[in-house]
């Protein structure tokens, strides 16, 4: 009998003990990020700090002119507006420097502890996949660790408003010249961007054919950061609305994206825009 009470307190001690674990994994950020609906950009340097100081808070992992980054940008920027809360962003780039290692792609999205992980979201995970694409999931993922102060929630349907565009910014590329015949070519890329090497495979198979008719620019825009003001300043002059790369210009025609379909039209663009051709850079250069 002795040993049977004695077996029901130790289940019931345990289930307790468990429930108490279970509240104890839901806990709140620290007090400055529910002011504000922002997201800020975090160097190596900031985020060791908030390591150090044993701060919990969220972090948006994302890559550069890709889409798929881009696209889910704009979940994480309507969660930080919903509930007003101030988020992390880093580049994928500075991953390698950190404690991060263990994300293999992007984007990706961290919960932080007292300056520990707690969990993060996989973008090669199936069961990821609904919170990188849903905000409502996002929600709940990240609900499941962390309070959201009901002070702090703001009930809104409204859409999030684009940033106003900059102004564009003077840039001065060397070694670019005009040559009324032939067309120059901007190709803005991202290393480790599988269309971004077809594109490079296609320019490759053409030269000796066609390199009398132009000359390519290529601009590496992922790990580069004034190749990506460039790309901006010329998608916002050719009034492109540029997310993801390849992007290419040739004379007043610009190509988002690769395919078979790109193969012959810029083909095309460059034999027919080969003489006096227009050119983005040196209508900015004009424009200053």
């Amino acid at each position: 009998m002795r040993r049977t009470v004695l077996m029901c307190f130790c289940f019931l001690f345990a289930l307790c003990t468990v429930g108490c674990i279970d509240q104890q994994q839901k806990f709140s950020l620290d007090e400055e990020y529910y002011e504000a609906s922002e997201i800020i950009e975090l160097d190596l340097k900031t985020y060791e700090k908030q390591l150090e100081e044993k701060k919990s808070f969220l972090l948006f992992v994302y890559q550069p002119l890709c889409v798929t980054s881009d696209a889910f940008e704009k979940i994480v920027k309507e969660f930080s507006t919903t509930y007003q809360l101030t988020i992390y962003q880093m580049p994928f780039s500075l991953v390698k420097e950190s404690n991060l290692e263990k994300i293999q792609y992007y984007p990706s999205f961290v919960i932080f502890h007292e300056g520990e992980i707690v969990d993060f979201l996989e973008a090669d995970k199936e069961e990821d996949k609904d919170r990188y694409q849903k905000l409502d999931a996002f929600y709940n993922w990240v609900t499941n660790y962390v309070t959201i102060e009901k002070s702090s929630q703001k009930n809104t349907s409204e859409t999030i408003e684009d940033e106003n565009q900059k102004e564009i910014e003077n840039i001065n590329l060397q070694g670019v010249e005009y040559d009324p015949e032939k067309v120059n070519i901007y190709f803005f890329w991202g290393n480790g961007c599988p269309h971004c090497e077809e594109e490079f495979t296609f320019f490759n198979e053409i030269e000796k054919e066609y390199s009398k008719y132009y000359n390519l620019n290529t601009f590496e825009v992922w790990y580069d950061e004034e190749n990506e003001k460039i790309l901006k300043n010329f998608a916002q002059k050719m009034n492109d609305q540029v997310s993801g790369v390849p992007y290419t210009i040739i004379g007043n025609q610009s190509y988002i994206g690769f395919g078979e379909e790109e193969k012959e039209k810029m083909i095309d663009a460059i034999i027919s825009q080969h003489k006096n051709s227009y050119d983005v850079y040196f209508d900015l250069l004009e424009a200053k």
